[in-house]
């Protein structure tokens, strides 16, 4: 049988290709993801475009009701397969088996079912003054939902939607006060829910999600100038901690985290004491090399222990 593996070997081809040419079984865990996201992503971005050009032509209450009935859709599919293949990150045997499309699929439902609350919230003001409210529904369906799927990707749109509700979502980033305050009590509500968690599946969300948002908070800080220093000492101690956490099992993304989020606060802090423009721009053009070598460094090093 003709066979190009010693070819493809010395043009330092990738595994999957050797894989294919050797007629061996490999792995598309990675590939199917990534497209699912795309999909997932063209479809609620198609929705949104629908509902625009729609709105005035068949009212709230059509859109509404094609909104539930599309998330309910999603759920029904990712929920009621017959025949899936168990995810290769599966924490627990006995859980019922979904495909890594399914599970995206569950993830656009969700999805789905949030910009259904939200139009309808816009629309009909159910609340009132305390629109915001939905916001948090949302966030302890999403959770709730998260538990009872296994999904990992629906507690990712349940600490979403409570970080909006606190006001904290990382899009809306402001360098004031307030803001830093908001992320701040989210990402400590965040580490609550992290420290009463049960599924050992759902730690590393927790705990990414909760370092990020809370960096994010410390750095608003560290950019108002009546919050700078509580805010710069704040981002190196949630640093240290992080580290820690990222060398203790964590993993190195933790530790990435923790270099590039206490850089920026250092540098903040430095820039503040020097008042000279030459001398600013001269200690950037030291400090950001330095930090990308350390970062490589780092990363090398604990790609090497895991190893």
């Amino acid at each position: 049988m003709l066979s190009l593996e010693e070819e493809l070997a010395t043009t330092g081809a990738d595994a999957a290709a050797l894989a294919a040419e050797r007629r061996d079984v490999f792995s598309l865990f990675g590939e199917l993801r990534t497209a699912s996201y795309i999909a997932v992503a063209l479809v609620t971005t198609g929705a949104g475009i629908w509902i625009k050009n729609n709105a005035d032509r068949l009212g709230p209450v059509a859109i509404l009701t094609a909104l539930l009935v599309a998330a309910a859709a999603c759920y029904a599919f990712a929920l009621m397969g017959a025949h899936r293949a168990p995810l290769p990150d599966a924490a627990d045997a006995t859980r019922p088996p979904r495909t890594i499309v399914a599970d995206y699929v569950l993830l656009l439902g969700a999805l789905l079912l949030s910009a259904a609350v939200g139009y309808a919230e816009s629309q009909f003001h159910l609340l009132g003054p305390n629109w915001s409210r939905h916001l948090a529904f949302l966030a302890l369906l999403h959770i709730a939902t998260a538990y009872l799927t296994d999904s990992r990707l629906l507690l990712s749109a349940g600490l979403a939607a409570l970080a909006g509700w606190f006001g904290a979502e990382l899009r809306t980033f402001d360098n004031d006060a307030s803001f830093g305050g908001r992320a701040l009590a989210c990402a400590a509500t965040v580490a609550v829910f992290r420290a009463a968690n049960r599924h050992k599946a759902f730690d590393a969300t927790y705990e990414h999600f909760a370092a990020n948002v809370a960096f994010f908070g410390a750095l608003a800080w560290a950019f108002d100038a009546q919050m700078r220093w509580i805010g710069v000492l704040i981002a190196l101690a949630l640093a240290a901690l992080v580290v820690w956490r990222g060398l203790r099992g964590g993993g190195e993304a933790m530790v990435i985290y923790a270099i590039v989020y206490a850089t920026i606060a250092f540098d903040t802090a430095i820039l503040t004491l020097v008042s000279d423009t030459a001398l600013k721009a001269l200690y950037l053009l030291f400090s950001t090399p330095v930090a990308i070598v350390v970062l490589f460094v780092v990363y090398r090093r604990l790609k090497e222990r895991r190893g």
